[in-house]
């Protein structure tokens, strides 16, 4: 003789296994839902044809700093950064070092340079600098630039140019 069970179907396992798998879809949806809407992706880029041609200005830049012969190596103590600028040409313009973070945006700043009696550049730095960076070192009239990517904190000096 086969025993009856009798108790109610919300006792049960299986219907709230049923339930349980449908369910979990629909939470993970809403969620990836929400997450999607709340944050934005600042690697992409809506007008990619003008920053191909800001690529092409920063290679002509560029070149222009390597004719010039200009190197320039940074020094990070504590909360400043100091520039020794080494040019075979005469750099008169204000200096200015641009931080950009490899991934995060909202991260990047700018900082100017101060040019001490002994020639060196330095600036406070108001911003944490720890992870990959793109540091960019220009003047103010923006003729040249000199760059490169780098791991900071770093305990060596870091030298720009070519």
């Amino acid at each position: 003789m086969q025993q009856q069970d009798n108790k109610p179907w919300y006792k049960q396992f299986w219907p709230w296994f049923l339930i349980a798998l449908p369910l979990s879809s629909v939470i993970a949806g809403i969620s990836t839902v929400i997450i999607a809407n709340n944050t934005t992706d600042s690697m992409v880029v809506d007008d990619y044809y003008k920053d191909g041609l800001a690529i092409n200005e920063s290679l002509a830049k560029q070149e222009k700093a390597k004719q010039l012969g200009i190197q320039a190596t940074l020094s990070f103590e504590q909360d400043k950064v100091i520039v020794e600028l080494d040019s075979e040409a005469t750099v008169n313009d204000s200096l200015f070092v641009n931080f950009q973070h490899a991934t995060l945006s909202t991260r990047d700043f700018k900082v100017a340079l101060t040019k001490d009696g002994k020639g060196q550049y330095y600036s406070q730095l108001q911003h944490e600098i720890d992870g990959s960076w793109f540091i960019r070192l220009y003047p103010y009239q923006e003729s040249w630039e000199i760059e490169r990517k780098v791991i900071l904190p770093s305990k060596t000096k870091v030298r720009l140019g070519y």
